[in-house]
């Protein structure tokens, strides 16, 4: 960052994409602790889509404790980026925004684009430094994800002493809005029982992959059926699957309960009434063929 004097500030810059096993496991675990921790302070600009991408990954679903997000100061409102606001508050400093639309899907990330990341992490403190100075100190508050159709992934319905999630009033809600579903207490028809399987790919992509009931879900055709690789795929955890599914495992419905799940199904699937999970023991939903035709990528047998 151009005009900022020397300080003793360290940036860490972690490639979450290039972790794996327990350094992994380490470095996310520490982060998410980070984030929830009442004593820290985070100082962010825009945190909100940063929380929604970050709730995609295990142990996130809560969201962040104590954030100070600087887009909401004073003549930072919607569409003026950290640049505007910098070029207002502190015109001495100078952020090149070059790198912002270079790829950063590539890896290893190039050194141009490790030191605009960190230059984008540290103009966030002479910013602060001087709102507060100016009298404009921005208020500390929770963000929490917003990946939820009519509430937040971190407060899902529960029910009992163990807060199992009790998904039946989402998919009832689903179903009632959804031509051709409908959800029962007894199967009264005819129609393919189906498994719900929920699988994380890396980086974030969530699938809910449907199969027929007694078949089981081979990870290596699935990978190389969307084009990844075996080890950027896995069945989801069952924290993760309550946060970012909405349901729990071995009771997920055959339609997606949060919005940014990808569908996809067996072909023996097609044109054929389905019966899954409605989210409860002892409840079914059934949908009509038209149902998941429409929705549904199909994935080639394993």
């Amino acid at each position: 960052v151009g005009g900022v004097p020397s300080s003793p500030i360290e940036v860490w810059l972690v490639d979450v994409e290039t972790l794996e096993g327990a350094a992994r496991d380490m470095t996310l675990g520490a982060l998410a602790a980070a984030l929830l921790s009442d004593s820290v302070a985070k100082i962010s600009f825009g945190a909100g889509p940063d929380v929604d991408r970050l709730s995609l990954l295990p142990g996130f679903s809560g969201g962040a404790r104590r954030v100070v997000d600087l887009s909401s100061g004073p003549g930072n409102g919607t569409g003026r980026g950290l640049g505007a606001a910098l070029r207002r508050w502190c015109p001495r400093l100078r952020l090149d925004k070059t790198q912002q639309c270079s790829d950063w899907t590539r890896r290893p990330l190039t050194p141009e684009q490790v030191a605009y990341a960190a230059a984008d992490a540290v103009s966030l403190f002479p910013l602060y430094d001087t709102l507060l100075s100016a009298g404009q100190a921005v208020p500390e508050r929770t963000v929490l994800p917003s990946l939820r159709r009519g509430g937040s992934a971190a407060e899902p319905h529960t029910a009992g002493e163990r807060g199992v999630v009790d998904a039946s009033v989402d998919v009832r809600a689903l179903a009632t809005s959804t031509p051709g579903c409908r959800v029962v207490r007894d199967v009264d028809s005819a129609g393919a029982e189906v498994n719900a399987m929920c699988i994380v790919v890396a980086g974030g992509e969530r699938l809910l992959v449907l199969f027929p009931r007694g078949e089981q879900v081979d990870l290596r055709w699935l990978s190389l059926a969307i084009g990844r690789p075996r080890k950027h795929t896995r069945l989801a955890s069952r924290d993760f699957c309550r946060s970012a599914y909405g349901a729990e495992p071995g009771l997920v419905p055959p339609l997606p309960l949060r919005d940014g799940v990808r569908l996809l199904a067996h072909p023996k699937l097609l044109q054929k009434t389905l019966v899954g999970s409605a989210g409860k023991d002892g409840w079914w939903i059934v949908l009509k063929p038209s149902v998941l035709t429409a929705p549904a990528d199909v994935v080639p047998p394993g």
